[in-house]
């Protein structure tokens, strides 16, 4: 027996020491473990501009002088049309135009003395252009070209900068375009780069960089024109880094130049409450109202939550229920319920596509929610049937149940269906100061038991009805109890016999309001 003890200590011992190692060794307390698995992070979508297509031409020798670009396939109205041109020229700063119908911007152009040129064109497609897209190079010259299809851009702005051109009219094998340097996020940076050289092979190197595409002129010598093309992602703004480039060949003279194209700008939602406006918009708490609204987004799938608040402003209302995370649409509603609520209110949403800055509307008027009401009447109350002979009437008392801004009311009627109210004139002299001011007359209504009910001519008013009012609020009111009393003999209006205990819980019954 005294081994099994020794051992039991032994163990409780063992556990101790190992726990507080734990503890004092500094490991992550359990409850602040990661969760496993661990919460799937969302991420945003790129909005980087894409290159979608392009088409491509070359020519060269004393005959055939342009390039004719097709369109390239799958454009649409809104991508952006850019079209290289790199020309191995024979005349100083000649620079060719676009022989088409359409307008196109030149961005920029660039040359070395007679060594090599560029150019480079921009349009927003309609998806009217017309195709080929020709170019006149100078006769005898050798030229390469595209027309890229860049879709998600600006179509405001789509060159965000243009670099300096950087080149030399003396051989060389490599080079450096220098960066540009952008001021918003998502840009797709372009390298443009041509030389007048024979065959070869062509590399970009830096950051990021890659060779899309190179072109050379159909004939092959050393003296013809040779251009390639890379891009990159610029997520953030910021330098783009410098491109630097070289050749398995000899360029005789080259230029190059980095150019960023802006993205398509993400539009923050649009969000309008037409509903309610204050005109018929008056319903009964425990009704439900529509909430209409429009809501669009042209990026991005927003929804809306609505919220009510008393003053129109702040946004610091309450949310509504039921009308949270409500979808896009024109005229679209959602059905508010009112239970429980009272009062003149704004209606208020909020919108967020978590790109830009959250969007709120507030409704143009009001929506009044009249509180949920129900009276009750009850049967006579003759004086002369209180037993001891009485002289006066002396007090009205009830029990209630209230709670959540729900409330009971009593008034003193003259006939069965308590359409008659006693005037107040006939409760003059009977002390009500323990009645709060708003309901310290018959016509009001009495809100706090018991009433003085001593001054009330018996004669005139030997028969009274007592009338009953519950408005709910948040809460449902329950009339538990209600009676009169004299001052000689105090009885209870629905107590004493079995016979009228079971009257009073049938009464009873009737004066549970709820909603």
């Amino acid at each position: 027996m005294f081994k099994l003890k020794i051992r039991k200590l032994l163990k409780i011992f063992l556990i101790f020491v190992l726990v507080s190692s734990w503890l004092l060794a500094g490991w992550p307390p359990i409850w602040l473990n990661p969760r496993i698995p661990p919460k799937i992070q969302e991420a945003q979508a790129a909005t980087v501009p894409i290159v979608e297509s392009y088409s491509t031409d070359t020519t060269g020798g004393t005959t055939d002088t342009t390039v004719s670009l097709a369109m390239p396939s799958g454009l649409a109205a809104g991508d952006l049309i850019l079209v290289i041109f790199i020309d191995e020229q024979s005349n100083t700063n000649d620079c060719p135009a676009i022989t088409s119908p359409d307008a196109y911007t030149q961005i920029t152009h660039g040359n070395n003395s007679a060594d090599v040129q560029a150019a480079i064109y921009w349009r927003i497609a309609t998806g009217s252009e017309t195709w080929p897209l020709v170019i006149a190079g100078t006769t005898g010259d050798y030229a390469v070209g595209w027309a890229l299809r860049i879709s998600g851009v600006d179509t405001a702005d789509p060159i965000h900068q243009t670099g300096s051109w950087a080149g030399v009219g003396a051989t060389a094998t490599s080079g450096n375009i220098p960066e540009v340097t952008t001021t918003v996020n998502n840009c797709l940076i372009l390298a443009v780069h041509g030389f007048d050289g024979s065959d070869g092979n062509t590399t970009f190197s830096g950051t990021g960089w890659s060779v899309d595409q190179t072109l050379e002129d159909p004939v092959d010598n050393t003296g013809g024109a040779y251009a390639v093309w890379g891009q990159k992602d610029l997520a953030t703004a910021g330098g783009s880094v410098s491109c630097d480039w070289s050749t398995d060949v000899t360029a005789d003279g080259w230029v190059g130049i980095q150019i960023a194209i802006t993205p398509n700008p993400n539009e923050a939602p649009t969000l309008s409450i037409s509903q309610p406006d204050g005109v018929d918009d008056t319903v009964t708490a425990g009704t439900s109202y529509n909430i209409t609204y429009t809501l669009s987004d042209p990026d991005d799938a927003a929804t809306v939550d609505f919220y009510y608040d008393t003053d129109g402003s702040g946004l610091d209302g309450t949310a509504i229920s039921g009308c949270q995370d409500q979808a896009e649409g024109t005229n679209a509603t959602c059905s508010w319920d009112t239970t429980g609520l009272g009062g003149n209110l704004y209606v208020y949403g909020i919108t967020d596509d978590g790109v830009n800055d959250p969007v709120s509307d507030y409704s143009p008027g009001q929506i009044t929610i009249k509180a949920s009401t129900g009276t009750v009447c009850s049967s006579a109350i003759t004086f002369s049937d209180f037993p001891g002979s009485p002289t006066a009437w002396n007090e009205l008392f009830w029990t209630e149940t209230e709670g959540g801004g729900a409330s009971v009311t009593m008034q003193i009627a003259s006939n069965a269906d308590c359409s008659s109210l006693i005037s107040d004139g006939a409760f003059s002299g009977c002390d009500f100061s323990n009645q709060p001011e708003a309901n310290n007359t018959n016509s009001e209504g009495f809100a706090t038991s018991p009433v003085d009910i001593s001054c009330l001519d018996e004669g005139s008013y030997g028969v009274i009805y007592l009338k009953t009012t519950l408005t709910a609020g948040t809460g449902s009111p329950t009339l538990d109890d209600w009676g009169v009393s004299v001052p000689e003999n105090p009885w209870l209006l629905f107590g004493l016999t079995p016979f009228l205990l079971g009257l009073m819980r049938r009464f009873r019954k009737k004066m549970e309001f709820r909603v």
